[in-house]
């Protein structure tokens, strides 16, 4: 009944500060979504200027060719390209990228063993500009298959050989897949939806913020507003306090957590296009992984919290448990902590961040039972954690050396 109590008045607390649960509401939920908009926005507004000069008039078709496809190639990714076909200018300046087809190259383009060149310049430190370079470089890759395809073609009928020209260009072939553990063929789909679980392992990071916030402030707060005096003196036990604290703070924090995985499906949504990709059972595991990771964060902080002699040194626990989590989920980006050697692995299963990631990793390998494990842990951490807080709070402290 009194944890009952307990948390319906932290409910309360947090309910009448609207601005920061509305804060801690629509961020996670606007903030990637609003990001993708901003990415894809600002890179729609960007122009890049290309220039495709030829020095000779028989080289002129050749460049409006390889105008068009690279302005079709730039559009397609979405970004705007000013793409002009002329003599070699004067000077560079507006140009962001320049493609010249020197003298003879139409000859060579026609002949059968001779290289055919071209000048290829890109402005320094434009991200535009490497896009744009990219795009030619395609096309004319594209051309330089095509020739080499019509010059084997030649050759072979001046040799009275039939053959396939592709089996001379390209004599050996790579057949490409993916599996699962234990060697279950995997497609391609679900290798851009295991790319997708490294960028929602990182999303996690967003999760675990406002718990912390909030739990420290729910213990430490009290003192700041006056109240801890009155909320101590009821018949409530150190653990029926710490634990209705636990679950309002718990409670807000879900709320940021399944704003968190909306605003995550809306930010994919709009990225459709990048190859990323993600399904409801992923979006389903991230809302359980998330719920699950509130809890037991805002648990796994209070040991810390009720240890501390002031709200500044509260404040302090606060910042190291957010840079532990950061500290995870990015590596959780970069590395395989499931490939890490034994030892290095042991320590990061000490920390309960760890098991959040491993949740999310294992559920993509179809290792279902994993995930139930790391699920659990996470549970045990979380009470662990609240018996160990209850067993350490110290009310006296609260009351005397809280600034």
């Amino acid at each position: 009944m009194n944890i009952r109590i307990i948390a319906w008045k932290e409910i309360i607390d947090l309910i009448r500060d609207k601005r920061t649960l509305v804060v801690t509401v629509l961020l996670p939920l606007l903030g990637m979504p609003a990001l993708a908009l901003v990415a894809g926005a600002l890179a729609s507004a960007q122009v890049v200027h290309v220039y495709i000069a030829y020095s000779e008039t028989q080289s002129k078709t050749v460049a409006e060719k390889i105008a068009s496809e690279v302005l079709a190639k730039l559009n397609s990714q979405g970004l705007k390209a000013d793409v002009k076909v002329g003599l070699p200018p004067r000077n560079l300046s507006n140009v962001d990228v320049y493609l010249l087809l020197p003298r003879g190259f139409y000859e060579n383009l026609t002949s059968i063993g001779r290289p055919v060149i071209v000048y290829l310049k890109v402005l320094v430190g434009s991200v535009s500009a490497n896009m744009a370079k990219s795009a030619i470089r395609g096309v004319l890759n594209d051309i330089s298959w095509s020739l080499a395809y019509r010059r084997v073609s030649t050759l072979a009928k001046l040799a009275n050989i039939t053959l396939n020209p592709w089996n001379v260009l390209i004599p050996l072939r790579i057949v490409e897949g993916y599996y699962k553990p234990g060697g279950a063929p995997a497609s391609s789909t679900q290798a851009e939806v295991a790319t997708t679980a490294r960028l929602i392992e990182l999303g996690l990071f967003f999760v675990v913020n406002p718990a912390i916030v909030y739990i420290t402030d729910a213990i430490l707060g009290e003192k700041e507003r006056r109240t801890v005096e009155s909320l101590l003196i009821t018949p409530t036990s150190t653990w029926e306090l710490l634990a209705g604290k636990l679950i309002a703070t718990s409670l807000i924090g879900f709320v940021a957590a399944m704003a968190d995985t909306a605003g995550l499906f809306v930010y994919f949504m709009l990225l459709a296009r990048t190859g990323l990709k993600i399904t409801l059972g992923l979006i389903a595991l991230h809302a359980i992984t998330s719920a699950v990771l509130v809890f037991m964060t805002a648990s796994t902080v209070i040991p810390f919290v009720a240890r501390s002699q002031s709200v500044r040194a509260g404040q302090s626990v606060a910042v190291l448990f957010t840079s532990l989590a950061a500290v995870i989920y990015f590596a959780a980006l970069l590395v395989d902590l499931t490939k890490l050697p034994f030892t290095v692995r042991a320590i990061l299963y000490l920390i309960p961040f760890t098991h959040a990631a491993l949740a999310i990793h294992y559920y993509i390998l179809g290792m279902k039972l994993k995930v139930l494990v790391h699920e659990v842990i996470m549970l045990a951490f979380t009470a662990a954690s609240l018996l160990a807080g209850a067993k350490i709070f110290s009310s006296e402290k609260l009351i005397l050396y809280v600034e």
